[in-house]
């Protein structure tokens, strides 16, 4: 039988995909902060089963993205859940997404419609940690509409398709539609709201920044809501944040000043140092 080929935790496997995708010194607030909950994890509880690992990974990866506001709504048992969702939920985001932009880049929108049918022949041998709730590579009306955007130089009507395949066609059902997940951020929305003391509530928001910087820490952002009854598992109500938020980086992208910061900062994020 040989000798077993050794798997790697989602923690491993999210360094590798996303620490190119922030700057070196955001990376490092990432590790610190992802290090510093890992090892107070395992002091309390000893080390993790494979199917219980929380590791770097995802507290990088939602430290990234501002996430941690909405993990920060649970603790122990309760956090390791949504840490583990989301983590799941944007990695497979990227490994979806990413690699659809990279053969449209190299070959065209006629060739991309033609071979997106085929994608699905892959389901089981690439990695996809959501193939229980979404099966890999379906071909939805979204991907097309999006890319036929693009190609015709609608960047926003390309970019609010991708969202919409996104939310509805990924993440709803890998993440929104769990009931423990779902009832964990309405609850984090309802104590944060009504400014309930529990000590771990936090604002649901997507930063235009880094936060591990001074700068950073003044940047603007995009609520999601300021209703202790609003639900982010509700894709209407997503939605509608999703799209403020892309309006918002496209207006940044227009602007005469802001858009030299934006493309400092993509560039930054290409070349990390």
């Amino acid at each position: 039988m040989g000798v077993p080929k050794k798997r790697h935790d989602l923690g491993e496997r999210l360094i590798e995909l996303f620490k190119e995708r922030v700057t070196g010194d955001e990376w490092k607030c990432i590790v610190a902060e992802a290090r510093r909950r890992h090892d107070t994890q395992e002091r309390h509880d000893g080390p993790r089963t494979e199917t219980g690992q929380i590791g770097v990974g995802p507290a990088a990866w939602m430290t990234a993205y501002g996430a941690q506001s909405a993990a920060g709504a649970a603790t122990a048992e309760s956090g390791a859940k949504v840490y583990q969702m989301l983590a799941k939920g944007n990695m497979s985001l990227f490994l979806d997404v990413w690699p659809l932009h990279m053969f449209y880049k190299k070959f065209g929108l006629q060739r991309f419609e033609k071979c997106l049918e085929g994608r699905a022949q892959l389901r089981g041998s690439v990695v996809w940690p959501i193939g229980d709730r979404v099966p890999f590579g379906k071909p939805t009306d979204e991907i097309r509409q999006a890319f036929r955007a693009i190609d015709a130089g609608n960047i926003e009507r390309g970019v609010e398709a991708l969202a919409q395949h996104e939310q509805l066609n990924i993440l709803q059902p890998a993440m929104y539609d769990d009931p423990a997940f779902a009832l964990l951020m309405r609850a984090n929305q309802f104590a944060w709201a009504l400014h309930i003391p529990t000590g771990s509530a936090r604002e649901i928001q997507l930063v235009f920044a880094n936060q591990c910087t001074v700068t950073g820490a003044n940047a603007k952002n995009e609520r999601f809501s300021k209703e202790p009854l609003a639900n982010l598992a509700d894709p209407h109500q997503r939605m509608a944040f999703v799209l403020r938020a892309a309006q918002r980086f496209n207006q940044l992208l227009h602007h005469p000043l802001q858009k030299y910061d934006v493309e400092n900062s993509l560039y930054l994020i290409a070349h990390p140092r």
